[in-house]
């Protein structure tokens, strides 16, 4: 995974950490036990 973040433009790479960063708030928000 960081690997490929890494050989990443650097646009997409912010793309792909704030997709990552949302889907962890989702998974959060939906799983009380995650927190």
């Amino acid at each position: 995974m960081a690997a490929i973040v890494i050989t990443l433009p650097q646009r997409q790479k912010a793309s792909l950490s704030e997709l990552i960063l949302g889907v962890k708030h989702l998974a959060t928000q939906s799983n009380p036990w995650s927190s």
